[in-house]
């Protein structure tokens, strides 16, 4: 069981990663962004389970849009 936990936990950090790189509109395009954007999106995708639960519950507050 722990293994499969432990699994299902890394598909989830890799999925999160690849969204946030790739799908999540922020506009961080430019060249030196990427410093900034790959270790911020490494510790989200990290600590997934709150980062959808925070991005579930502030998408119903209209300035987090």
């Amino acid at each position: 069981m722990k293994r499969l936990l432990s699994f299902l936990y890394t598909v989830g950090t890799i999925a999160t990663f690849v969204y946030l790189m790739f799908f999540d509109k922020h506009g961080l395009y430019q060249g030196w962004n990427w410093f900034i954007k790959i270790p911020l999106n490494v510790f989200l995708a990290s600590i997934w389970p709150l980062y959808w639960i925070a991005a579930y519950f502030l998408h119903w507050i209209p300035w987090f849009h």
